[in-house]
């Protein structure tokens, strides 16, 4: 009996798992090297604070994970009427964090009332932020797992002619 069939299912599928996590994960630095040349305007903060994990209930039974930071600020574009915004980075959405120690620190760094510079896309104004580095934790799992999935897709394909 032989598994090459499975293992040709288990390659394939290894691969293009990895492919796919690989470039979720690269977007954010993708995004970040386009972001370094957006033009800043004067923000304030107007409100940070940590929100704790939402506990299951039978909306989401699974309830949630990690600690997220809430900062909104608000800025001016030109003559344009005061907007709000409320994304630290560019990443793939709310910054979570698995310890509340870690969360705390970001939302030390943008207390009430604190003037900010808020980059914005000229191409996109209503995207804004206030770091243009990506978010490297989630960013990183991302991507080594990604690389993972393909590692194991080559070794895979590559098992019958090392044996």
């Amino acid at each position: 009996m032989t598994f090459r069939p499975f293992f040709n299912a288990v390659n394939t599928l290894a691969l293009v798992a990895g492919l796919a996590l690989l470039l979720v994960g690269l977007h954010p630095f993708l995004r970040s090297f386009e972001s370094a040349h957006w033009p800043f305007v004067e923000g304030e903060v107007v409100s940070a604070h940590v929100t704790s994990p939402p506990s299951a209930n039978s909306e989401n039974p699974a309830g949630g994970w990690g600690w997220r930071v809430d900062v909104r600020y608000r800025y001016r574009l030109g003559g344009e009427p005061e907007q709000t915004g409320s994304r630290i980075e560019l990443g793939l959405g709310a910054r979570r964090y698995l310890l509340r120690d870690f969360a705390l620190r970001v939302v030390e760094r943008y207390p009430p009332g604190k003037m900010v510079r808020v980059y914005y896309n000229p191409k996109n104004p209503g995207e804004t932020v206030l770091e243009r580095s990506p978010s490297m934790g989630v960013s990183l799992f991302w991507i080594v797992g990604g690389l993972s999935l393909m590692g194991l897709g080559i070794f895979v394909n590559f098992k019958d002619r090392w044996d």
